[in-house]
């Protein structure tokens, strides 16, 4: 009997050190799964605000064709005046990693006046320069100005690494009379 006790005790023993490696077991699986849902997350939050984590993606931005921004012609986004008829320049870049498709573009201009343009596709690095010319009425009087805010991709269309750098805003003089 007392033997048979004793191989009880041992059988006991062994079931509560296998239980003991089993639980133990356990709880590293659920930490490290725990550790991978936390690092996903934090991947998955760092794609939001704007980070690519190696997946290639397109990312534009307007830049001005010239140098200044003093809004006087030949500045800034500023063209010649050519009779009264002014065009605003500025450069559409890529400067994401991966191409991409034309897409629209958007300048809204004092008064409410909005007006399209078309940026062009662009390969990772490449820019391309835009002209439009102003809206009737965007500059009132001949010393006027007039201030505008330009977005590519603005309805986006196509996926980018971040949708908050694509807009710029400029300002254009009318002619010293």
């Amino acid at each position: 009997m007392k033997r048979t006790l004793t191989m009880i005790s041992l059988a006991a023993a062994m079931a509560l050190n296998t239980a003991a490696a089993d639980a133990a077991e356990l709880r590293k699986s659920r930490k490290t799964t725990a550790q991978i849902k936390i690092h996903n997350a934090q991947s998955v939050g760092s794609l939001s605000a704007g980070g690519t984590q190696g997946i290639a993606k397109p990312d534009l931005r307007i830049e001005p064709w010239k140098g200044g921004s003093s809004g006087m012609p030949n500045t800034g986004y500023c063209g010649p005046w050519n009779g009264g008829n002014m065009k605003i320049y500025f450069y559409v870049k890529n400067v994401g990693n991966a191409a991409i498709q034309p897409t629209l573009g958007i300048t809204e201009f004092e008064g409410g006046k909005f007006v399209t343009f078309g940026a062009p596709a662009l390969s990772p690095g490449q820019k391309k320069l835009v002209s439009m010319t102003l809206p009737a009425n965007a500059i009132e009087g001949l010393n006027d100005s007039t201030s505008f805010t330009m977005k590519a991709n603005y309805m986006h269309k196509f996926g980018e690494s971040n949708y908050l750098n694509n807009g710029s805003t400029g300002h254009c003089l009318g002619p010293v009379s």
